[in-house]
């Protein structure tokens, strides 16, 4: 796969390299707009949204983002990035053919991707970055790890495929841009990503938001970006210099900022930051003096403190219920342990969630979503008749857990009508129902609640 994969982007880049930008096929693209749905030729299920600045190319054409979404919405890909990638001058490209699944398959969409877009739009073949969030971020960190030509990655909500062969090893040539938010159920493993590229020398920043798990807001995008394009492009060019000193400017605001709402600790992480991404030269000439006042700082070394411990109860906790699961799993249980259950919801609730302590309120929403995409993520492919007791088990423990969430009930009725239970489902539905879930299209669509659309009872009726 390595091999085949480097064989494809080599292959790609040769004939982007020998073609210049005047001989580009000429689509007359609209520039400085989001264009839609473009068709990909040979491949209708693999259309494509794109963005391209409204200033024309440089000579080696536009430096050019490929974004990989998780579900394959194409628009909502370019849109995220649309804003950072005008102000940088970059093109942006997503596919609607990409998303969650075999990295063979994407691997193949994306080269197809690369080919029709080289061949159709002036883009530079040595300035090559991928982005994505979640299964998506992964999917772009194999690709860099793999091909050995992108400059460099944005990974959101998540850091690198374990896959062999996927993960960076050292000699790693791309610069990496995580950002993440203080709920996510990866957070633990970017800062993880974070320590393991400090320790082989790969060029990177971590970025936060206050959110769960999603796409990030534009302020995180930008940064981000404009630590990838600093990163890696060295031009003396004025034009350049004026950017790279408004990107230190703003980072240096915001530590400011960080500092007087008494965020002790993302206050030294930009500092620090800053003094990694640029030359002393353009730096403050007390900011070496005022990172190490604040780091040595009594309300730093507290809420550093603070930090830790609050890991650590949440690396305990986060394996307590893995160990559950998974022993439960093994054993083949066919129901959850209510009572246990039950009782860590709680004391998540009253010890954590409600402690007024930002620190711990943002680790009991991490746990909670830890334990839902784990649930959810291991059971999806128990949804079959065959298996049904087990994806039943698991569907009763999301109810357990997240009781207040219409999707677990929704997938509790998927599980009783597995187990050949349509009465029961038609009370998980209704449940659901009570809870705010929908849209009613999208539930008659699924096709494990066929036999029961004509249910008096079915509680999602075409209108």
């Amino acid at each position: 796969m390595v091999r085949q994969w480097k064989y494809w982007v080599s292959l790609v880049l040769l004939c982007a390299g020998s073609t210049s930008v005047l001989s580009q096929t000429n689509t007359d693209p609209g520039r400085g707009v989001i264009n839609d749905s473009i068709s990909l030729p040979g491949h209708p299920a693999e259309s494509y949204a794109f963005y391209l600045p409204e200033q024309a190319p440089g000579p080696e054409g536009y430096p050019v983002l490929y974004v990989f979404d998780p579900a394959a919405r194409g628009r909502l890909g370019v849109a995220v990035f649309a804003a950072a990638a005008a102000e940088n001058g970059w093109a942006v490209f997503c596919s609607y053919g990409s998303r969650n699944g075999s990295y063979q398959l994407n691997f193949e969409v994306a080269q197809r991707l690369i080919d029709e877009t080289f061949r159709k739009y002036p883009l530079d073949n040595e300035n090559i970055y991928t982005a994505g969030f979640s299964g998506g971020a992964r999917l772009a960190g194999a690709i860099a790890v793999l091909s050995g030509s992108i400059r460099g990655v944005i990974g959101c909500g998540a850091s690198f495929s374990q896959n062999t062969g996927h993960f960076p090893a050292p000699g790693a040539n791309f610069v990496w841009a995580g950002i993440v938010g203080n709920k996510d159920m990866n957070y633990q493993e970017l800062l993880q990503a974070e320590g393991w590229l400090n320790s082989i020398s790969v060029p990177n920043r971590l970025f936060f938001f206050d959110g769960r798990h999603r796409w990030p807001p534009q302020d995180a995008i930008l940064r981000a970006m404009r630590y990838l394009k600093h990163a890696t492009d060295a031009s003396a060019d004025p034009a350049m210099a004026t950017q790279r000193q408004a990107a230190l400017d703003r980072e240096l605001s915001l530590a400011d900022s960080l500092e007087a709402a008494n965020d002790y600790l993302g206050a030294v992480r930009t500092l620090r930051g800053v003094q990694a991404d640029y030359p002393a030269a353009r730096l403050p000439e007390d900011l070496a003096r005022r990172t190490h006042s604040l780091a040595t700082s009594t309300e730093y070394i507290k809420q550093q403190r603070t930090w830790e411990k609050v890991t650590e109860i949440e690396e305990s906790i986060w394996a307590t219920y893995r160990e559950k699961f998974q022993n439960a799993r093994k054993s083949d249980k066919a129901n959850p342990d209510a009572k246990w259950w039950k009782k860590q919801r709680e004391q998540l609730r009253q010890r954590y969630k409600e402690s007024g302590d930002p620190y711990l309120v943002n680790m009991a929403a991490r746990l909670e979503n830890r334990l839902f995409a784990m649930i959810v993520e291991t059971s999806d492919p128990w949804k079959v008749p065959g298996l049904a007791k087990a994806y039943a088990y698991c569907s009763e423990l999301l109810t357990l857990f997240f009781p207040d969430s219409g999707y677990s009930w929704i997938r509790l009725a998927e599980a009783r009508m597995l187990q050949d239970a349509p009465n029961e489902a038609i009370n998980a539905l209704q449940k659901a129902k009570e809870l705010g879930m929908g849209p009613a299209a999208r539930i008659r669509a699924n096709p494990l609640f066929a036999g029961i659309l004509d249910h008096p009872q079915f509680p999602f009726p075409l209108k």
